[in-house]
């Protein structure tokens, strides 16, 4: 276990807490849900397939979002487990 997480099960909590924010971002960044899973179509799709469609542009800005996404959703569950882990510490646990 890595010295960084202390409490595992207070990131499991964190990471639940958090998901009514996931979606909060995905509205922002997305829009719909239709929308989120067409950027995750973009991943899958090779970038010269892509390119030849002439939606090379929608592809690299649908990625660029998904990947907003992943970074802000990391960043928002160290932030509560970090809070999290405060508190517990705290407490003297």
């Amino acid at each position: 276990m890595s010295a960084a997480i202390q409490h595992p099960w207070a990131l499991a909590v964190a990471g639940l807490a958090c998901v009514p924010v996931y979606g909060a971002w995905g509205r922002l960044l997305f829009g719909s849900w239709r929308s989120g899973i067409a950027a995750l179509g973009w991943v899958f799709t090779r970038d010269k397939a892509s390119f030849f469609r002439g939606d090379y542009v929608d592809d690299k800005f649908a990625e660029i979002r998904l990947m907003a996404w992943l970074v802000l959703c990391g960043i928002t569950t160290a932030a509560a487990y970090k809070g999290l882990s405060l508190v517990i510490e705290g407490l003297g646990f």
